[in-house]
């Protein structure tokens, strides 16, 4: 249940997008022009398909005993992390020329909204900035994420 619940909710995510990008271009037709050319939208393909395998293998190789019943706002979570960009590129929040261009720290709360069997749904804000240099295009985000959790999936191999 709660792959078809996380599933269920990336779907909605995603036609969520697809009528705000028809909002923004004012047409769908100007809508699919801008999508014809889109280097996004490839990179959407190539990340849901990794994640349609991943839920996959994990799904069955894991427990799934989760809530019945739907859990409501049960936790918050305060968390802080570090990204490193791993590629030729400096960090878009950083400033150029400092003792790391590509460390990007966050920091942030996640609030749950719902849990039922191993699907979850969070909502968050997140702060982005550069770690060590100063900031060149810090944000603070808001929104909501989804997650599904496999219980001991490794603990199913052995």
């Amino acid at each position: 249940m709660g792959i078809l619940l996380f599933v269920a909710f990336v779907g909605f995510t995603i036609t969520c997008l697809l009528s705000w990008a028809v909002i923004k271009a004012g047409s769908i037709k100007s809508a699919k022009a801008h999508f014809k050319d889109a280097e996004s939208l490839k990179d959407w393909g190539s990340a849901l398909s990794v994640i349609a395998v991943i839920v996959i293998i994990l799904g069955l190789l894991s427990s799934n005993a989760g809530a019945e019943e739907p859990e409501y706002f049960q936790y918050i979570e305060l968390y802080a992390g570090i990204d490193y960009v791993d590629n030729e590129d400096n960090s878009p929040q950083c400033v150029d020329g400092g003792l790391d261009d590509r460390i990007t720290s966050n920091l942030g709360i996640r609030v749950h909204v719902i849990t039922w069997h191993n699907w979850q749904v969070h909502g968050k804000y997140t702060h982005h900035s550069c770690a060590i240099n100063r900031d060149f295009h810090g944000y603070d985000g808001y929104g909501v994420e989804t997650s599904i959790r496999f219980n001991n999936p490794i603990g199913v191999l052995f």
